[in-house]
Order: structure tokens, then sequence, then C-alpha cells
């Protein structure tokens, strides 16, 4: 059934009719002998008056989602009410509520099959007593559009979402964004120079809200950590741990807890951790007890603790690159993406084929538009060994755009294309 079966044509926006016709016609409708109409299903619960007794059992598994799989295998993950419930008491600490005007959160394009989406960015600020404003059918390249229409003052983002503002022709340079209280992204990691445009956007704009950024996963609960806005300019910089949850860094596979400023697996306790995958196998291997009796999550992140208590995370792969440089794409890409022409910037491992057990390091660069790309490219070489040397690089492509899968870089992809194990 089409969403506008409950709702006014007439009331409905151009850009979102345009979206809504595109996803629905009236010849995906079924038109055989066992098609059930919505009004009909409806109306046979109508009359009904049994009561279904309720099982008090909070920890029975409620919902299942699929990881985004853009890095590695689409896996299934299971959460029950005490899951979920775990996250968001940690996020709501100060709830909104009795307030006579309550703050607004839109939430555009992002589907409910996703733990963050439903966890962080629909049951938080339910529950933080603010006004939802669901705006599932907008394209997202009308994001803009959507913005100035509900001028909310908090907005579920994700990086892709910044990308399509910043290139935004739509939006006025006197735009006034100061209606923002909450202005922060999730979802996959992003350079320090990605920051600062985002940055400089906003501050054109009259936002006064802080850039924040957090961190989670899936597989535990959606959000480990508090956003830390003043501290998102550094690289990896994902705030602190949520008041309940313990966060630690342990040697790759082991339990062997390293110490502040060293680099290992980011691993989870507390609150929040899935029941499991529906492969249980693979759940084995990534929650495990420790000798001392806690359970973590292995997350297979890479990064470290700061002394301030501040966790940084350099992304789900080491390079080892032979015979004894060890690189984390976050750094690299950070490195590249300040040059001047770089637009985007994506680092690809692959297997070393000479060197067993090392990699080798790809480089996908999208340039501005405007750049001469010769004179581009030379200037790239030279600032690439001057800045770079201890990298070796096997390939430089240069390409349009970056491919998008669920809304994150899409490696995956790039390794397929481009023919890099």
């Amino acid at each position: 059934v089409s969403p506008l079966n409950s709702t006014l044509r007439s009331r409905v926006r151009k850009n979102i009719l345009e979206e809504l016709y595109t996803r629905y016609s009236e010849d995906s409708v079924c038109n055989c002998d066992s098609y059930l109409d919505w009004n009909e299903f409806i109306n046979k619960g109508k009359d009904n008056k049994n009561i279904i007794p309720e099982n008090m059992d909070t920890n029975i598994k409620l919902y299942s989602a699929f990881t985004s799989g853009t890095t590695g295998k689409s896996k299934e993950v299971e959460h029950s009410s005490e899951t979920i419930l775990g996250i968001i008491n940690q996020m709501v600490m100060f709830p909104n509520r009795g307030q006579e005007e309550r703050a607004s959160w839109l939430l555009t394009i992002l589907p409910p099959t996703l733990v963050a989406v439903v966890v962080a960015m629909i049951c938080h600020p339910l529950a933080d007593g603010k006004t939802m404003i669901l705006d599932p059918y907008c394209n997202i390249n009308d994001i803009d559009l959507e913005m100035m229409h509900y001028e909310p003052e908090s907005w579920g983002m994700i990086p892709l979402f910044f990308s399509v503002l910043l290139d935004s022709k739509r939006i006025p340079d006197d735009y006034d964004m100061s209606y923002f209280k909450l202005f922060g992204f999730g979802a996959e990691y992003v350079t320090a120079e990605f920051v600062n445009r985002v940055q400089k956007f906003i501050d054109k704009h009259n936002c006064k809200a802080p850039i924040s950024s957090g961190y989670g996963q899936s597989e535990g609960g959606s959000d480990f950590t508090i956003a830390m806005g003043k501290d998102m300019i550094s690289i990896g910089a994902a705030g602190m741990p949520l008041i309940d949850t313990n966060i630690a860094i342990f040697e790759p596979k082991t339990s062997n807890e390293l110490s502040y400023n060293e680099i290992g697996e980011v691993c989870k306790s507390g609150p929040g951790l899935m029941l499991g995958y529906s492969d249980k196998e693979l759940t084995k291997e990534v929650i495990k007890v420790h000798e001392d009796g806690t359970t973590w999550l292995h997350t297979g992140d890479y990064g470290y603790v700061d002394n301030n208590g501040i966790l940084y995370v350099l992304g789900r792969e080491s390079i080892k690159l032979f015979p004894d440089k060890e690189f984390y794409p976050l750094t690299i890409e950070n490195k590249i993406s300040v040059f001047p022409g770089v637009k985007e910037v994506v680092v690809v491992s692959g297997e070393d084929r000479d060197h067993l057990g090392f990699n080798t390091i790809t480089l996908f660069i999208v340039p501005n538009e405007e750049v001469d790309i010769d004179l581009f490219k030379e200037e790239l070489d030279k600032y690439l060994e001057n800045n770079l040397s201890e990298v070796e690089f096997k390939n430089i492509y240069f390409i349009d755009k970056k491919p998008i899968s669920k809304f994150k870089t899409d490696r995956k992809t790039l390794k397929k294309n481009y023919n890099i194990r």
C-alpha cells in the first residue's frame, strides 16, 4: 500500500510526491485472488476483544537487523528489549519531558532496518521527549529542501548527508541555521579535513551548535560513546564511553589489555550487547568472556584511548606493508585529504601476493571539478613523495565519485571493480 493511502495528496510537497511515484505505482499492486487490501486487513481486527497475554521475559529475541556489509559479509544481529533499552537509558540522562515547547528531531530517509536508526535515531529522541519528524520519502539529493522546510533543532545525521549539504546549490548564502541545537553524525569515520569543511559551512550559516561525533556498532546496540564536539577535529576522536559502558583496548583477538595511547582492538562491555548473530559459531568469535568473567564485544575496529579517556577509532583494518610498516586507512586518508583539489579520498588494502601475510595499498581519489587534472596529478605525486614517502601505493585511481552502499563508503565494490583481492 502506498503511504499516500493515509494522507491528502494536495498537502504533500512536490519533491516528496515525485519520490513516492518512483517507489509506488498502480502496477505494483497484486490483483491475484489472495490479495488483501490494507483497509480490509485493518477492519478484520477492528472488533477483536481478545487480550494477548504479555511475555515478561525482556531478553527474548525482539528485533533482528543486518549489518551494512560495506567492508565484509553482512551479518544478522539479534537484539531484545533489554539490550535496546540498555543503550537508550544511557543516552537519555536528562529527558525533556514536561516542557511546553518540545524540541524537534528530524529523521530523513534512513530505514528502520539498521540498529542505529531504531535505537539512536528513533527510540532515543522519543524517550527524550522530543517531537519526532519522520521523513522517509525524500530523495537523498533533496535533504537540503527537507532541512529548510522543517528547520529541526536536532537531526539524525550521517556523513553522506553532510556531503549533500556541502554540494547544495539551493541553500542561499545568507541562509540562517541558528535553529540547530545539535549537529553531529555517526555511521562511519571521516577525515579532519571533512570536519573542517562542515565547520566552515555551518559557521557561514550562523549555526551555533557544535559538531559532534559518536561511535558504536550494531552488535553493541548502537552508540558506545557520548559525543565530544570540541575534540571532534582530532583525527578519529569519537567521545567518551556512555555512563554504564566500559571501553578498553586489547591486543587483537586476545584478552591482553593495552594501556593509554596504545593502538589495538576496540572492545566494549556493559549494557546493549547483542544476543548474538543468527550464526552462533560466528557469535563466539566476537562475544567473549575473559578470564576475569567480564563479557566483551570484540569490535574488529582499531583504535586507542588517550589520557583524558577519549576514544579514537582508526578504522576496521590494520594495513601491514612489507617488511615492517603498519598503517591505518584513516591516518592515510587524513593526510591526503588536506591536499588542495582533493574532494574525497578512499584507501583500500589488498593482499600482497609476493609477501604472504602483508598488504598492498590502492588509493582512490575524487578531485574537485574545477582542477586541471594533469597539473593536479603532477602536484599530487610530489606531495605524496614528500609527505607519505614511507607508504607504498600499488595504484592510484582517479574516480568521479566514491561508491555508496547503504549510506556508507562501499569499499567492497571498489575492490571488486578494480580486481583488488
